[in-house]
């Protein structure tokens, strides 16, 4: 399943101004982290927690600090000392940040076993990226002759997407369309793809635009399609770029339009995406259309720069 890139601190105002709204510091200590004045920040959160060592909250963010190198060198060892004192002191959030650290090796060795003790710590007090994480752990083949526990993995992907995670509707979509886990189920996978393309999951948005895309060509269907394939390849995805460049060259969905085709294939082929049919396709596309196409790379890319088609 997906990665996800994980970030404390964005999820710490909630912590801060309900749970601790008679607090003013730790508010502060994170109004200044959101403007950007990290030293503030940090300064603030110290504060904070002289004048309440259970404020558990300003650790977080203190972690937070220290993961991403704000006004201080990044240390992840530090990071993981905040990380777990919050922890300690009941912060959910921070039992999430801690255990992916342990699963990365990052302050410390890889721990599996006590990452999935705070994995579990952080889903109890309502992280559904917690949820999200014991699911993909559940993935991991166990031993060469014991594999991925997808019934395992399914339970947690949907406490995830009951706590309103997109990315585990992604999850729980290709599950359900392969019958893993579950029983296989197209229109479900359908709506749940759709949801997660809704929750603004890149992956979604270009699998739920094949799964329409899959069905016999022709009308709304095919500009919704090609309205995902849009959205997806304008947020820079690459095989969502390439299937978009796909819709251009024939005309489904969209309009055929031979240089945003070019364009999009090229950005994709930059990215790594090898097409080698497509590649066939566009082979003969006249110099005007190529040059059309090398101007629309340049802009997407916002640099006047060497073109991806050369």
């Amino acid at each position: 399943m997906r990665a996800r890139t994980f970030v404390v601190a964005l999820a710490l105002a909630a912590s801060m101004g309900a749970a601790r709204a008679d607090v003013a510091l730790p508010d502060a200590a994170f109004g200044a982290y959101q403007r950007g004045y990290y030293r503030t920040a940090l300064e603030t959160a110290l504060k904070a927690i002289d004048a309440d060592p259970k404020a558990a909250s300003a650790m977080a963010l203190i972690g937070e600090i220290y993961l991403e190198g704000y006004a201080v060198p990044q240390d992840s060892g530090q990071a993981a000392k905040w990380f777990a004192l919050a922890a300690n002191a009941g912060d959910a959030r921070a039992a999430f940040a801690l255990a992916r650290l342990k699963l990365k090796g990052l302050g410390g060795p890889k721990d599996p076993d006590g990452a999935r003790k705070l994995l579990r710590q952080a889903a109890a007090g309502g992280v559904p990226e917690a949820e999200y994480t014991l699911g993909d752990l559940a993935l991991v083949p166990a031993s060469d002759t014991v594999g991925p526990d997808y019934a395992r993995a399914t339970r947690h992907y949907e406490a995830a997407a009951k706590l309103g995670d997109p990315v585990a509707w992604y999850a729980l979509g290709l599950l359900s369309e392969k019958g893993l886990g579950v029983k296989r189920d197209q229109v479900a996978a359908a709506e749940l793809m759709r949801a997660a393309a809704r929750g603004g999951v890149l992956e979604a948005m270009v699998e739920y635009a094949r799964m329409i895309l899959e069905t016999p060509p022709g009308g709304d269907a095919d500009v919704e399609a090609a309205h995902w394939l849009e959205r997806a390849a304008n947020a820079g995805e690459p095989l969502g770029q390439d299937r978009l460049a796909r819709l251009y060259l024939v005309g489904r969905g969209v309009k055929k339009d031979m240089p945003r085709a070019l364009k999009w294939r090229a950005l994709a082929k930059a990215a790594g995406i090898d097409d080698a049919d497509l590649d066939a396709r566009l082979k003969d596309a006249s110099p005007a259309d190529r040059e059309a196409a090398d101007v629309l790379v340049r802009a997407f890319q916002g640099v006047f720069a060497p073109s991806a088609l050369r």
